[in-house]
């Protein structure tokens, strides 16, 4: 079966060196597994969103991860809770209504999750 694998990452940690990890997990997998993966979405929440803002110490590596056409989703309900708005997101970061809502819709489409 071709591009059999989609993939939900979960980051709700604001642990700098967990964002590197699950970023590198995410570089790992496409170098890996390569045109086997129809798809790859970080999902991050609460504390985890700190990977997804401008000013990010992993923003080289989110980039990374987008120019290989990795989805990364942030939650609109911890932008609220913080009094933030997409604005402060780094540059091709989609705003989801609910960071756990988001990944229970992927696992209940049949996604691999994966939480660093």
């Amino acid at each position: 079966m071709a591009n059999p694998y989609q993939v939900v990452v979960h980051v709700d940690e604001a642990d700098a060196p967990r964002h590197r990890m699950a970023l590198g997990n995410v570089l790992n997998l496409l170098a890996d597994l390569g045109d086997e993966v129809k798809a790859v979405e970080v999902v991050a929440n609460g504390p985890g969103l700190d990977m997804l803002m401008s000013g990010s110490e992993a923003a080289p590596m989110v980039q990374s991860c987008r120019e290989k056409g990795v989805a990364l989703s942030a939650c609109a309900n911890t932008l609220r809770t913080r009094g933030m708005d997409s604005s402060q997101l780094l540059e091709g970061v989609q705003v989801v209504s609910s960071g756990v809502g988001q990944v229970v819709r992927r696992q209940a489409e049949g996604w691999q999750y994966v939480r660093p």
